[in-house]
């Protein structure tokens, strides 16, 4: 399996990832994960808005101080936080279950 090492959404190379240390142990690589990140943002147009509502949403996350959620042109939700997935969801009125014990 080949993966690519990345330290705040920018790929770099193993040393700078380990600067700190290993993770996981020598030789051991990541494990996967289905977590969303800058990198790997979870794009859905399911909690998404009206094209013509871009605005009137963005200006509600941001009044709500919900963070991790952008709105893209389209009015689909550009998602890189657990916690910002959980606000959203509360503030359309809708239940997520896909939720964790941490969310």
């Amino acid at each position: 399996m080949k993966y690519h090492l990345r330290l705040n959404g920018k790929r770099v190379s193993r040393k700078e990832f380990h600067r700190k240390g290993p993770v996981g142990g020598e030789g051991v690589p990541l494990p996967p994960t289905d977590t969303y990140s800058t990198a790997r943002p979870l794009v859905t147009t399911f909690m998404g808005c009206l094209p013509h509502q871009v605005e009137q949403t963005r200006r509600e996350l941001k009044e709500r101080n919900i963070q991790g959620v952008d709105v893209l042109p389209n009015g689909a939700f550009s998602i890189t936080s657990r916690r910002g997935r959980k606000e959203a969801n509360a503030m359309a009125g809708l239940h997520d279950g896909d939720g964790g014990y941490s969310d």
